[in-house]
């Protein structure tokens, strides 16, 4: 905890400094925080907290957030700029700022974890696939505040075996965990893409960690990372079949427990029209004459100390309420996913009776005769 107090102690200054060159640059469209992204939304709700900058373009009303590292290293370039566009002017020499200097590229277009689908995989167990109702998962976000985030498409369906031959053929009933130790399983993770995001995009990907048999432990898996045009609805396509050679109860356990589907994305960025350089006329009078200020507060600078509090507190109820819902869903599921067993168990036992009684159960019209 020490070490993230120094961090942001570090890092408030330096957004202060940032926002006054975009402000001389003319990008007063940019302004900055310091602030917590969670490591995790499955379980309590908050994973282990890392500090970000979160940096908001107010031109187009998105965010994004970035390490600690990624926004020195923008900073130190701007400052260099800066010492760059001022030699320029006293000396009267042109000069402009390359593009990817520009802060809107620099600061603004990075990919960074927007948030995360939290899946409830339990009904693998019993060789079961995804309810219609589940596909479509809720992104919630990792910043402050576990806002929703749009929705992943996200559907797991058991397989026979791992080949694409095996696609069509029935996979062995369940009723008890019990029932699957020793055994193989199989089953074709999809993600279809993401919808209703809060930003257009032009870069997305996923990663989940999912039991990897080889090692006996999680492993991360990604997706193909996809570049399209300005989107608020990427397609990923992915298609994955996962094989357990021989299920231990530690595949069992982890099954039980909910898996995260992270979602990563970059911003569809457009250029300012205006380029940051000894021929806008702005810029120079900004740097010759101060710039008045945009009005826009970052890092707390200004806010009102008991608004603040009682923002603070606001967002300390909506994470708990937040992971109540989700402990709420999780319960529902897991009744859902028992009155889906039970419904297994008891069509398998009708089975038994009627074969126990010489009819095949395959002939529809001798089960009807014997009822």
């Amino acid at each position: 905890m020490l070490a993230m107090e120094k961090e942001i102690a570090e890092l408030m200054p330096k957004t202060k400094q940032l926002k006054q060159i975009c402000d001389i640059f003319n990008r007063d469209m940019l302004t900055f925080d310091v602030s917590f992204q969670r490591g995790s939304i499955a379980g309590s709700g908050m994973g282990t907290p890392s500090v970000k900058v979160r940096v908001v373009n107010h031109a187009s009303d998105e965010h994004v957030f970035i390490d600690p590292f990624e926004f020195t290293k923008g900073f130190s370039v701007l400052r260099d700029e800066m010492q760059k566009m001022r030699n320029a002017i006293e000396n009267e020499r042109e000069y402009a700022i390359p593009e990817q200097h520009d802060p809107v590229a620099l600061l603004f277009d990075n990919t960074f974890f927007l948030g995360a689908a939290v899946v409830f995989p339990e009904f693998l167990i019993y060789n079961l696939e995804t309810d219609e109702e589940d596909v479509m998962q809720d992104i919630t976000s990792v910043g402050q505040g576990a806002r929703s985030a749009g929705k992943l498409e996200i559907r797991w369906i058991p397989l026979a075996g791992p080949e694409e031959e095996d696609a069509g053929k029935p996979v062995e009933d369940i009723l008890d965990p019990d029932d699957l130790l020793g055994k193989p399983w199989h089953a074709k993770c999809s993600i279809k893409g993401a919808i209703d995001l809060p930003l257009m995009v032009d870069v997305a990907y996923c990663q989940y960690d999912f039991w990897d048999f080889g090692n006996g432990a999680p492993q991360t898996f990604t997706t193909d990372t996809i570049e399209c045009e300005g989107t608020s609805k990427p397609v990923l396509d992915y298609e994955f079949v996962h094989s357990i050679d021989k299920v231990t109860q530690e595949f069992i356990d982890f099954l039980s427990a909910p898996l995260e589907v992270r979602l990563f994305v970059s911003p569809d960025v457009v250029p300012p029209k205006d380029k940051v350089g000894t021929a806008n006329e702005t810029v120079v009078n900004n740097i010759k004459n101060g710039v008045s200020s945009s009005g826009r507060v970052t890092g707390g600078g200004g806010d009102d100390a008991a608004m603040r509090s009682e923002l603070a507190e606001l967002r300390a109820m909506k994470e708990h309420m937040a992971s109540e819902i989700k402990t709420l869903k999780g319960q529902v599921k897991t009744l859902k996913l028992e009155k889906r067993v039970i419904i297994m168990g008891s069509a398998a036992a009708n089975k038994n009776i009627l074969e126990k009684g010489g009819v095949n159960v395959d002939d529809k019209s001798a089960a009807c005769s014997l009822q």
